[in-house]
């Protein structure tokens, strides 16, 4: 699929893991010129909290009711504020449903035209850059060990009390469903590049695969099989208690330098 000069090619994959029910969700959203050329792209992916009754649902509603949002939002606003406003959408939706109670869900969604991308986050699920040079981690996580990662550099706690807590460091400090959301961040918008790759993945992923494994897998996988190798590469390790595992993927390419390279490849035999 052609996004204004670049070529575009989209992947995703999810298991259920060690887990009974599937508490991820995600949902591809394009918009196209009516001749098959897509004018915008977004990727959600929403993580619904695994302690909480009700996760499954969660993610769901968060993710139809950030999509939702995003389609009727005024389009001449900054598109920055429009993600946010989005996700305090989506986080009163959840809230609204589970009527006070416990359910709530992460949420990362990235969104490009065809001049910029720009992602939101909420909670812990990431989103990863991939380039020739290596791979990046985009946004930060929401939860306890940011936070005293944050304050043992700031000398706020010492390194006894931040082992002290080590059992908290996966709760999250900011989810959908909270009577007020706590914390959203959003990117400045980039240009995209011939040549980048973007995974959003749940903590399923990052859990079970270290950072430079998934950079090799990806190096080694076709665009179309990135979601299905990096799964797969997750549920192998067989860790007791694996989380769902939900991969989503954009391949961003240019035809025209992609011309140029085979036929200097077939000069060049």
């Amino acid at each position: 699929m052609k996004l204004g000069d670049l070529e575009i090619l989209l992947s995703n994959h999810q298991a259920l893991g060690a887990r009974q029910r599937q508490e991820d969700y995600f949902a591809f959203h394009i918009r196209d010129d009516g001749r098959g050329n897509a004018t915008s792209v977004l990727l959600v992916l929403t993580d619904g909290m695994g302690g909480h009754e009700g996760g499954d649902e969660a993610s769901v509603l968060a993710v139809n009711a950030f999509t939702e949002a995003m389609d009727k939002g005024d389009p001449s606003m900054n598109l920055a504020d429009r993600m946010i406003l989005a996700a305090r959408d989506a986080n009163d939706a959840v809230h609204r449903y589970s009527q006070g109670g416990e359910m709530g869900s992460t949420l990362v969604a990235l969104h490009l035209d065809h001049q910029r991308r720009q992602w939101v986050s909420v909670g812990d699920s990431p989103i990863f850059r991939i380039t020739d040079s290596g791979i990046e981690r985009l946004n930060r996580d929401h939860n306890m060990g940011a936070r005293m990662d944050e304050q043992l550099a700031e000398g706020l706690i010492t390194q006894d009390e931040a082992d002290w807590k080590m059992a908290d460091r996966k709760l999250l400090t900011s989810s959908l469903g909270m009577e007020e959301l706590e914390e959203v961040d959003v990117s400045d918008p980039e240009p995209i590049l011939a040549g980048e790759t973007f995974i959003l993945a749940s903590d399923g992923l990052t859990d079970a695969l270290p950072i430079d494994e998934i950079l090799q897998i990806v190096f080694r996988s076709h665009p179309e099989s990135i979601g299905e190798n990096l799964v797969a590469e997750a549920i192998a390790k067989e860790r007791l208690n694996q989380d769902n595992v939900t991969v989503l993927s954009i391949n961003i390419s240019s035809p025209k330098k992609d011309r140029i390279r085979n036929v200097l490849d077939r000069l060049l035999k």
